[in-house]
């Protein structure tokens, strides 16, 4: 498949492409005829029939899936959301009638709404919202332990470890 990536723009990123997957960079801070470059962005994309398929991936307290809101993909672009749906995030906004209602709506035009869980809060209010998404597992294997992680590092047996490998932003729960 040729993949092409949107993201943020990075400051050390020095390259537009990497193992053959296209960087395609937007500043979010930008404007853009008066709108956001970030989910401007993302809308031109969707309408614009150069992609098959357009994957939108993200917390709906952000700004990417409202992107496509009211606007159905190009005829020959399949859309495919994930939203990123904790337990924090779905605690400001479960009750909220008109945000849930709308999240719904945007997520039922997509050809496909992805859920990570069986049963966590995306896979909850999808289905009190009557959308049945593709359960998407972690693609990855399991690991036998190698051992020596401790020893490695230096850190005793007896002594209590958690390790917790994540950026500690908000809308991935990482903190909670």
């Amino acid at each position: 498949y040729e993949v092409t990536v949107m993201t943020p723009v990075f400051p050390g990123r020095d390259m537009d492409e990497r193992h053959g997957i296209q960087i395609l960079s937007i500043n979010p801070s930008a404007f853009i005829d008066g709108y956001s470059a970030w989910p401007y962005a993302v809308r031109k994309a969707v309408l614009s029939g150069e992609y098959g398929t357009c994957i939108i991936i993200q917390d709906p307290l952000g700004n990417i899936i409202w992107s496509v809101e009211k606007m159905p993909p190009h005829p020959s672009t399949r859309l495919i959301i994930q939203p990123i749906i904790n337990a924090d995030g779905y605690g400001k906004w479960h009750n909220h009638a008109e945000f849930s209602g709308r999240l719904a709506g945007i997520i039922k035009e997509a050809d496909v709404a992805v859920a990570m869980t069986k049963t966590g809060p995306e896979t909850q209010f999808m289905g009190s919202a009557g959308i049945k998404p593709a359960y998407l597992p972690n693609a990855t294997k399991l690991v036998e332990p190698a051992g020596g992680f401790r020893q490695q590092y230096g850190i005793p047996e007896d002594r209590f470890l958690i390790l917790h490998v994540a950026n500690l932003y908000w809308v991935k729960n990482h903190c909670g």
